[in-house]
């Protein structure tokens, strides 16, 4: 039975209730970071139609591991470390780097062409600067600067210094900033 009131709940709200059989509880929990997982896996393979697949994948393994999230770290965080391990492994038995370059979605409901027409050229850009980047600065720049992490929250996720997820990060915002100047004429 679905409880209208579980989006105003915590996430240790909503994890017991999802594990009790509560399918609202589950809904909400997947409404709360489907964005966050969806824009992240996008932004480290650059690939919409990966990104769809390690975005079930990432899923699946959650639900299946859910009854054993300890809630040590915030569940966001936890759902990263899942999509990372996701991008990674895939990455390994690929071995290759993301050579399909898809456009981020429009936000829902908007329909101005100009305005869309300028957040696709730009989200080619992006996609093109990350690209260009090593797996691991790549995590770094997409953790920090486009989702906000803090520094210390990507070294735990990527299992490395603080000093060396900010040096990551720093060497492929870099790199991705060259790549961009090389791309439209000089403008950084």
């Amino acid at each position: 039975m679905s409880r209208p009131s579980i989006a105003a709940e915590t996430d240790a709200d909503a994890i017991r209730a999802a594990l009790a059989g509560d399918r609202g509880a589950a809904e909400a929990l997947v409404a709360r970071h489907e964005k966050l997982l969806w824009l992240l896996l996008w932004r480290l393979t650059g690939s919409r139609v990966e990104s769809e697949e390690l975005f079930q994948e990432v899923w699946l393994a959650a639900w299946a591991a859910l009854p054993r999230f300890r809630a040590e770290s915030a569940l966001s965080t936890w759902l990263v470390e899942i999509a990372l391990n996701a991008v990674r492994r895939r990455a390994r038995r690929t071995s290759r780097r993301a050579d399909a370059l898809d456009v981020e979605p429009p936000a829902p409901g908007d329909t101005d062409p100009a305005r869309l027409l300028v957040a696709d050229e730009a989200a080619q850009l992006v996609q093109r600067c990350l690209a260009n980047l090593a797996p691991r600065e790549r995590e770094a720049l997409v953790l920090h600067h486009l989702h906000g992490f803090p520094f210390a929250e990507v070294a735990s996720l990527m299992g490395v210094a603080e000093s060396t997820a900010r040096k990551l990060a720093w060497d492929g915002l870099q790199r991705a900033r060259d790549t961009a100047a090389k791309r439209t004429g000089g403008l950084r």
